[in-house]
């Protein structure tokens, strides 16, 4: 059995998947060890590990096929959460003691059962607020906004900041 220094076992982070000079696919596996891992940055920020005995299909994001030569696949171990991304919505005027649903597209967000972290970045009316966070398929959430007082809150556009991570 051929033994691998720690350079070899832990890689150089890259930015992409495939494609890309600096992309996972691109690094040559007859080069690095069996079970080395690898970060990918970028939208996907995820660990992936090489498993050289594996010839299983590429199926972009979770397996990873080398174009560069080499034995294996890379299959990714976890993911954790994308990079922060921002985004609006606009909330029309919410009426006396009710609440109005909006639904929002959020960047990353392929999946209904993605969990998703939703920031409010600009100053909502001190009567409006937001009472829930509910999953919408592909890449939508719904927000519930209520107001809780016996006026109407004028409607606004409201600064979203949000990370994903995979379900």
């Amino acid at each position: 059995m051929k033994t691998f220094p720690p350079s070899q076992r832990i890689n150089t982070p890259v930015s992409a998947l495939v494609g890309a000079d600096d992309a996972l696919a691109a690094i040559n596996t007859n080069e690095v060890a069996d079970s080395c891992v690898c970060m990918v940055g970028g939208a996907f920020n995820a660990l992936y590990q090489l498993r050289k005995e594996s010839t299983a299909a590429q199926s972009l994001p979770a397996i990873v096929a080398p174009a560069q030569g080499g034995p294996g696949r890379w299959y990714r171990l976890g993911s954790g959460p994308s990079t922060p991304a921002s985004s609006s919505v606009a909330v029309p005027a919410v009426p006396p003691n009710s609440t109005v649903t909006v639904t929002a597209a959020i960047p990353n967000k392929v999946a209904q059962a993605d969990l998703v972290e939703v920031n409010i970045e600009s100053t909502l009316s001190t009567s409006l607020g937001l009472v829930g966070v509910f999953a919408a398929p592909g890449a939508n959430v719904d927000l519930r906004f209520g107001n809780f007082t016996g006026a109407t809150v004028a409607g606004a556009t409201v600064l979203l900041r949000s990370s994903v991570i995979p379900g």
